[in-house]
C-alpha cells in the first residue's frame, strides 16, 4: 500500500455545518461526542449550536468542538475503510492534541482534560488583557519578523506564532500592538489580514513563564508512544518516545507552529496521499503548491468514499 499521512486542523476558519451534515450519515460521531459531553457533564454539541460562533466568553468551548470533531471523523474513518492506519499523523496547534489522541499516545479524555487545564491556567494568569491573533498573507516571513520586532516595546508585544506557508503567517500578542504590527504589514504588501476567533496568544514568548505550571499538570497525564509516526509542531520532527511527547506539548505552548516544514516532512517522507481532517479546506494552500502531495478529503460522504477508493486501490497495485 502506498503510505499516506492523516493531519489535523486547530482553531481557525471553520463551518460546523459540514460536522452537522456528517452527523445524520455517521452515528460513530454522535457516540463520540456523547462520550465527551458525559465527562463534560453537559451537552457540547447543543452549546455549539446555541453560540454557533466563537467569542471570548466560549473559547474553550470551541476548542473542545475542535478536538472531538477531529477525533470523531478519525472514528468515522476507520470505521468506513476497514482500519486503514496512517503512517505518519501530524497536527496544527490544537490539531497536536487530536493526532495524539488519534494516535494512541494519549485518551481521548485526558485531551479533554489538557485543554481545560490550559484555559484555566491562562485565565487565572492572563486576567483582564487583551489578545488578537491575525492571519497576514502576501506577506514574507522575514518583513513579518522585523515587523513584529519594531512594533513590540517593553509592555506590549507581538510574535510570529504559526508558519503556515510562506506567504501565509499568523502573528499574535497584546491587542494595541497586534494592531499597529497589522497596519505596517499593509503598507508593506500584504494582500489579506484576517481575525481568528483566538482570544489570547498561543504559541509565543508570552505563555512561556506560564507552561511551568502547565508542565505540572501535564506530568500528571497518562503518555504513551503510539501506533505511527507523529510530527510535532516546533521542530516538525518525529516524536520517538513519551519523554518527546510530554516536551513537545510543553514547548508548542510558547514556541511558535511550523507548518511548513511539517509539510515538508511529510514529503521528505515518501508520503504521496495527504488527508486532511477538518471542518474546512483550510490548509489546502500550504501545500498544493508543492504538487508532491495528493490532498484528500473526508469532510462529506462523497469525500470519504472517494478517499477509501483511493487508498484501497492503491494498496491494489502495490
Amino acid at each position: 500500500m502506498k503510505k499516506f499521512a492523516i493531519i489535523f486542523s486547530g482553531q481557525g476558519l471553520y463551518n460546523p455545518n459540514i460536522l452537522f451534515l456528517l452527523l445524520k450519515k455517521y452515528p460513530i460521531i454522535k457516540r463520540t461526542f456523547q462520550e465527551a459531553s458525559d465527562f463534560l457533564k453537559y451537552d457540547i454539541l447543543k452549546k455549539i449550536l446555541q453560540e454557533y460562533y466563537p467569542n471570548k466568553k466560549n473559547q474553550l468551548e470551541f476548542q473542545y468542538f475542535i478536538l472531538i470533531s477531529s477525533v470523531a471523523m478519525f472514528r468515522m474513518w476507520l470505521q468506513q475503510s476497514s482500519d486503514l492506519f496512517p503512517n505518519i499523523m501530524a497536527g496544527h496547534s490544537i490539531g497536536q492534541y487530536s493526532a495524539l489522541i488519534c494516535n494512541h499516545s494519549i485518551k481521548f479524555i485526558d485531551g479533554l482534560k489538557i485543554l481545560k487545564i490550559r484555559d484555566k491556567i491562562i485565565k487565572s494568569k492572563k486576567k483582564n488583557k487583551k489578545y488578537l491573533t491575525y492571519v497576514i498573507i502576501g506577506l514574507k516571513l522575514p518583513i513579518i519578523k522585523k515587523i513584529c520586532l519594531y512594533v513590540s516595546g517593553y509592555k506590549k508585544k507581538v510574535f510570529v506564532s504559526c508558519i503556515n506557508t510562506d506567504i501565509q503567517t499568523v502573528i499574535t500578542g497584546h491587542s494595541l500592538a497586534v494592531i499597529k504590527a497589522n497596519k505596517i504589514c499593509k503598507k508593506h504588501g500584504a494582500k489579506h489580514i484576517i481575525k481568528l476567533p483566538i482570544y489570547f496568544s498561543m504559541h509565543c514568548l508570552l505563555m512561556k513563564k506560564i507552561s511551568k505550571i502547565f508542565s505540572y499538570h501535564l506530568n500528571k497525564i497518562k503518555i504513551l508512544s503510539g501506533q505511527c509516526s507523529i510530527i510535532e509542531n516546533v521542530k516538525a520532527s518525529f516524536l520517538l518516545s513519551k519523554e518527546e511527547i510530554y516536551q513537545a506539548i510543553i514547548k508548542q505552548f510558547y514556541k511558535p507552529v511550523k507548518w511548513t516544514k511539517i509539510i515538508k516532512k511529510i514529503i521528505s517522507s515518501q508520503i504521496k496521499y495527504c488527508i486532511n481532517i477538518n471542518l474546512n479546506n483550510t490548509f489546502r494552500n500550504s501545500y498544493l503548491s508543492t504538487k508532491k502531495l495528493i490532498n484528500l478529503s473526508i469532510n462529506s460522504k462523497d469525500y470519504l468514499l472517494s478517499t477509501i477508493d483511493i487508498i484501497k486501490n492503491n494498496e491494489k497495485k502495490k
